[in-house]
């Protein structure tokens, strides 16, 4: 099933800054991605609150398929231009019944991803109704600059800071995003949005795909990565990932450790300690016999070569040749930043400078 966008719809994105409903999974992805999540749902912490919230696609090949699904490539494509790269996925979760909720904020505010040409492909993974607490949003608000935001850290929030839009939105004409399960809408970065408690009897499940075009740039940092699915990576600005191995291997596991340590919106201080760290990680997770070549190359002594064991460090061509399943080459990790990610404190830096997995 490949979902066309027409001129129409893609002209209605740009006056309304939302599109919505749109076609993306079939019931057999859909059931794929839910066993994905379940997987997640079953690792320790911290490693689950990262792996369920931040770059997920990383961890399991059920994810990294789903994030170059024709129909929702395509559908992207459509409104932010031929390249594109996903920055982020991950899922959103509210229980039945759940108090949990999204205050209303614009995306952008903390990504530093500039120009603005950034659309979030949200796939509903069960229903998406009033009741269970559906995506809401302001029609017309991404022609907004980025708007100052208060930090209210409210209980059951579902944002890191309980960051809210300092804009009065009740006066605002409110658009509910209702979506069947293998639906999607489409929303702009800058679009003013949120959602409120499940009240249904059902959970609410969606996974959210951060699109970027190629000619997007990190602003906030001197490095950044990102996974090319469609064309180039034009503006050279991400190193680009590679495909996980499986699912929840223990490289891809280290693999991910690393790059959410360095996520851009740390501080963009170069350190080698973190590097070590998720190093370290991926040689505690190595099968004995690996450990024991690793010695002898007293590899476990350089961090990179640790990496390079998993990845190749092969350099990566900067635009995308698809097979037939839509998956580029494996592509060199982008090395960690200041964070150990071998423990909590990385997610506790996350939410200390403000970085939030928005809806």
């Amino acid at each position: 099933m490949i979902g066309v966008v027409t001129a129409a719809q893609a002209a209605r994105y740009r006056e309304d800054g939302v599109l919505f409903p749109l076609p993306a999974l079939e019931p057999a992805g859909i059931a794929a991605a839910l066993a994905a999540l379940a997987r997640i749902e079953a690792l320790p912490e911290p490693t689950r609150k990262s792996a369920l919230t931040t770059k997920s696609h990383l961890l399991s090949r059920t994810l990294w398929d789903i994030v170059h699904t024709p129909a929702i490539v395509e559908a992207a494509a459509a409104v932010i231009g031929p390249d594109l790269l996903v920055w982020g996925a991950g899922f959103f979760k509210k229980p039945a019944g759940s108090p949990d909720f999204v205050s209303w904020h614009q995306d952008a505010t903390y990504w530093g991803l500039e120009p603005p040409d950034i659309v979030t492909a949200w796939l509903a993974l069960s229903p998406s109704s009033v009741e269970s607490g559906c995506l809401r949003v302001v029609p017309g608000s991404h022609r907004w600059p980025i708007m100052p935001h208060r930090e209210t850290f409210a209980e059951n929030n579902m944002l890191s800071r309980g960051q809210e839009i300092a804009v009065d939105v009740a006066g605002q004409a409110i658009t509910e995003v209702i979506l069947e399960p293998g639906q999607m809408s489409l929303h702009h970065v800058l679009l003013a949005h949120n959602s409120e408690p499940n009240r249904a009897a059902h959970d609410r499940v969606g996974f959210a795909v951060r699109y970027i075009g190629g000619h997007v740039r990190q602003a906030k940092a001197s490095r950044d990565s990102a996974t090319l699915v469609r064309g180039c990576n034009a503006a050279g600005s991400f190193e680009l990932e590679h495909a996980p191995q499986g699912e929840l291997t223990p490289e891809d596991l280290a693999n991910h450790a690393a790059i959410v340590a360095g996520v851009p919106h740390l501080p963009p201080k170069a350190s080698l300690d973190s590097v070590v760290d998720a190093a370290a990680l991926l040689f505690r997770l190595l099968p004995p016999v690996e450990k024991q070549q690793q010695q002898d190359d007293h590899a476990i002594g350089d961090a990179t070569a640790v990496l390079r064991h998993v990845h190749g460090h092969q350099d990566a061509d900067q635009c995308h040749q698809a097979d037939g399943a839509g998956h580029g080459a494996d592509i060199v990790p982008a090395p960690a930043g200041d964070v150990d990610a071998t423990d909590d404190r990385g997610g506790d830096r996350l939410k200390q400078i403000g970085f939030a997995q928005p809806e």
